[in-house]
């Protein structure tokens, strides 16, 4: 899309109910960009001073994932979806960044701007970037710094319904919709917005048909009269698709997790409609933290108790259980350093669960989930009122009571449509909106899962790759990675996998 002077070349990578030109014209004239709907980065060029210069803006967000590089010169910037793309553009060779490398081992995701690449970095949130004459100017906003907690709503209930229903009629009114729909809180909170707007929106759930996710799902979709599909999963669609996936992904997304671009693909949703995603619903809950009364109590503990809680849980020893290893990923000193840096992105005056409900919105739902968007967007435009500003905003204000036990998505389903709390959302068939007040978390209900991945090793290629690669001496020697299969390592063998389709895309870009 081109427009006039002064705004040339205004691209939308992402989505928002502003056209691109008028996100791009705030941001132009110094306006805040925590007022910008959707979750996007927007790009143009302008003139000033008689010299054109490359401009960028970013949503509170931004959780698609959007990179930049400068050539090796620093004359000249380059941007856009693809790591491998900048890479190859600005005329770099490619250059492992293994601090990144390792927060994926250990965190499943990459943390603050790093990517795989020492020279590619991810444009940050709330954030306008300039070019011009060989100099590059970054001004990102306070919006992340510090967010509010506090029962700032007499009525948060309401205020959230207010918000997401008009978030979502924003992007719907006009269009079909769909719904990626599991037997989980947030796609059920979604179906329930949406019906309650009066939209009839088509429906998808990966799994076979005894996996909890298809039997609630088909229940759901039979009782509302939604027509629904289901995916099978097939172990040989990971590698057959696993180029693309790590081009979209930069190589970030573990293959243990490429299931949401086989959704995606196989859910034959309509190129025009919109397509709904829970991205970031858990801000709503104490993701990393959901133990009822120990939550209410250590609430107000101090912040580093939080990187020691981060640490611990993403500890060397439980994710690399791997013996007589070597390479990167055996590499305990690379591993406590990661480790550490993760105190820069956990700090919260308000306590540690803050801390680690911020760290859950701007780390992980960034990155890990953000990877699922790229991957859902090659084939519709995908949102989630979640990542909306308005939502944070709301979400973020919550009283830490609400944040418990999913008492804030039952409340809002309730209110929306109170008949899709009856259906269950595991195997005990105990349906949503039963609240078990006594010691719920340490409870666990039996679920039937989807993933197919463990297949990819014993009916596949997956292990002769992971043994065979040229790609994978510098991450694990391969008596280790062998040793990861034959164990069912599958969140490590999903890091090597990628890896290995990364190596070959950035040997290609070099």
């Amino acid at each position: 899309m081109v427009t006039s002077d002064p705004l040339r070349r205004v691209r939308l990578h992402g989505y928002s109910p502003w056209t691109p030109e008028r996100l791009a014209s705030h941001a132009s004239a110094g306006r805040d960009l925590a007022e910008l709907p959707g979750d996007f980065v927007v790009t143009w060029e302008e003139q000033k001073e008689g010299s054109m210069v490359q401009c960028l803006a970013s949503s509170a967000l931004s959780a698609l994932p959007y990179f930049h590089a400068l050539s090796a010169d620093g004359q000249s910037w380059h941007h856009g979806a693809s790591v491998f793309d900048c890479v190859r553009s600005a005329g770099r060779s490619w250059t492992w960044n293994d601090s990144a490398v390792m927060s994926v081992a250990l965190l499943g995701h990459t943390v603050g701007e790093e990517t795989l690449d020492d020279n590619v970095m991810r444009v940050p949130p709330l954030t306008q970037m300039r070019f011009s004459q060989g100099k590059l100017k970054t001004d990102s906003s306070a919006f992340w710094r510090c967010r509010p907690s506090g029962n700032t709503e007499s009525n948060p209930v309401g205020a959230m319904i207010t918000t997401l229903k008009e978030v979502m009629q924003e992007m719907s009114a006009g269009r079909e919709t769909c719904v990626s729909l599991s037997a989980g809180y947030d796609s059920r909170l979604l179906l329930a917005t949406l019906l309650k707007l009066g939209h009839r929106p088509d429906l998808a759930t990966m799994g076979s048909r005894d996996s909890t996710d298809v039997v609630v799902a088909s229940k759901i979709a039979a009782d509302s009269g939604l027509p629904h599909r289901r995916v099978d999963l097939e172990p040989q669609d990971y590698l057959r698709h696993a180029r693309e996936i790590v081009s979209l992904t930069g190589g970030s997304k573990t293959a243990d997790h490429w299931h949401t671009y086989l959704l995606a693909k196989a859910a034959g949703f309509s190129g025009k409609a919109i397509h709904w995603a829970g991205s970031n619903g858990e801000f709503m809950r104490s993701y990393y933290f959901d133990k009822g009364i120990l939550a209410g109590v250590s609430k107000w503990l101090p912040w580093p108790l939080a990187v020691w809680f981060m640490s611990l849980k993403n500890s060397p020893a439980r994710r690399l259980p791997v013996p007589e290893a070597r390479g990167i990923l055996a590499s305990r000193p690379l591993a406590r350093s990661v480790l550490r840096g993760l105190a820069r992105h956990l700090k919260h005056k308000r306590g540690w669960l803050n801390s680690l409900d911020q760290f859950y919105a701007t780390q992980r739902v960034r990155h890990f989930i953000g990877n699922g968007l790229a991957l859902y967007s090659g084939f519709n435009t995908t949102c989630s009122p979640f990542l909306d500003q308005r939502f944070l905003r709301a979400a973020s204000s919550l009283p830490r009571h609400w944040k418990l036990n999913s008492r804030m998505h039952r409340a809002l389903i309730k209110s929306l449509e109170p008949r899709l709390l009856d259906f269950p959302v595991a195997e005990d068939g105990i349906s949503m909106k039963h609240l078990e007040r006594s010691a719920y978390w340490m409870r666990s209900p039996a679920v039937k899962g989807y993933s197919v991945f463990k297949a990819v090793f014993t009916q596949g290629d997956g292990r002769d790759i992971l043994a065979d690669s040229p790609h994978l001496d510098r991450f694990l020697n391969r008596e280790a990675r062998l040793w990861v299969v034959d164990q069912g390592k599958g969140g490590i063998a999903g890091t090597l996998l990628s890896l290995h389709y990364a190596a070959a895309l950035a040997a290609g870009s070099a």
